[in-house]
């Protein structure tokens, strides 16, 4: 009745999906709404959802594994990890990037986004590595999408494994999270 009631409130996403966990059971599963508003088609226990900014958890958990293993430091700097990333102004430390400190920018006009694919952690950072600070980093806080960008490229020259199985091995796996994964829909390869 509670979620019932929420999504009768202006502004709630269309559905949800709603499970409930005792003693390592699921006690409770049910979706609710649609996954689609055009088709009607309703949200499910199967369905799956963007989780959009809640990857930047996702990707910190994964950066403590490889702290935790002593694959990098927090005062490591972005360029000791890759050599390609355009120079900017000031250094940029691992620890600046997961605080939103670095003075990387967030979407932009700017950005050069293009309607394809990206391979590669590497091929992503085209899109903003053009881009100035926009503040000398540690001066100010500025919520940045790139800066995570950024971090995960870090992630994986440290590691030497690709950015998604860095968070397959240290996360998915280990904590059976089966149906959490990249958004591949855009992937004609596939």
């Amino acid at each position: 009745k509670m979620v019932e009631g929420l999504m009768d409130q202006p502004g709630i996403p269309p559905g949800i999906s709603v499970a409930i966990g005792f003693n390592d059971e699921i006690i409770f599963a049910k979706g609710y709404g649609y996954s689609n508003l055009e088709t009607k088609k309703p949200v499910t226990t199967k369905t799956q959802f963007r989780a959009a900014s809640v990857s930047k958890i996702i990707t910190v958990t994964a950066l403590a594994k490889l702290l935790e293993e002593e694959k990098l430091s927090m005062n490591d700097f972005v360029h000791q990890y890759l050599l390609t990333y355009p120079k900017k102004e000031y250094p940029i430390t691992v620890e600046q990037l997961t605080g939103h400190l670095s003075g990387t920018p967030h979407y932009s006009a700017n950005d050069k986004i293009e309607r394809h694919f990206y391979n590669s952690v590497e091929d992503a950072l085209g899109v903003f590595s053009h881009i100035s600070l926009l503040h000398k980093p540690g001066e100010k806080y500025q919520y940045s999408t790139h800066g995570y960008t950024l971090l995960s490229g870090v992630m994986e020259k440290a590691s030497n494994q690709d950015f998604l199985m860095v968070l397959n091995d240290k996360l998915f796996e280990p904590l059976s999270m089966f149906s959490t994964g990249p958004d591949m829909r855009r992937n004609t390869s596939i």
